[in-house]
């Protein structure tokens, strides 16, 4: 730790890799290598040093999850869908993973799995995120519900008035139930660098 504090990172992943080989079972060498590696921009190798023993450590819900998230880094999406999947199984009751795997499957489209996930977040104070707001409002447009991404965004908008991928959100909402003066009215509640947002485009015409 001390090695990678200090930027060392070769020594850090020297050290990581003997901890390892001293505690095969041991995880926290693991991902601390994984992690080391993430940080040097070496994000492939961490990728394959995850993979590699994700078996090993196949109810490790903390392995899985960087291995999705390094996955994600990596621009692959399916593969991150089904390592987060996999985290999900052994810690469903955790609101970052739970996150993690429903953000993943909406940028996937697949919203069938994705809404569940991204309601049981919206539903609980404790767990809010706008990230997973907004996916789910996303989900619901996508999915022709443009009457319940409204609701779920109007008094969102109203409380984070500064969250201007909502207000977008919520103007292609009207849009698609053709209230133009609702639609014009949530769009010029965001900056003009937004207006100009090709799917928001014909509320400004």
């Amino acid at each position: 730790v001390v090695f990678e504090q200090r930027n060392e990172s070769e020594k850090a992943l020297t050290a990581f890799e003997r901890a390892r080989q001293l505690d095969p079972a041991g995880v926290d060498s693991l991902v601390a290598q994984a992690e080391c590696l993430v940080a040097a921009d070496r994000a492939v190798e961490a990728r394959t040093l995850l993979e590699a023993n994700l078996d090993r450590f196949d109810d490790n819900a903390t392995v899985a999850t960087l291995a999705g998230h390094v996955a994600a880094k990596l621009g692959d999406r399916e593969a991150a869908a089904k390592h987060l999947h996999r985290a999900f199984l052994h810690a469903d009751d955790d609101p970052r993973i739970v996150e993690s795997l429903a953000l993943q499957l909406a940028d996937l489209n697949r919203c069938e799995q994705a809404v569940p996930l991204l309601r049981q977040l919206t539903g609980d104070a404790q767990r809010e995120s706008g990230v997973a707001r907004r996916a789910l409002a996303g989900c619901l447009l996508q999915k022709s519900e443009p009457h319940a991404a409204i609701e779920l965004l109007a008094d969102h908008t109203r409380e984070h008035p500064d969250d201007e991928p909502a207000l977008i959100l919520l103007a292609q909402a009207y849009l698609e139930l053709g209230d133009l003066i609702s639609a014009q009215h949530a769009l010029d509640r965001t900056s003009p660098r937004n207006r100009s947002t090709p799917s928001v485009a014909l509320v400004a015409a």
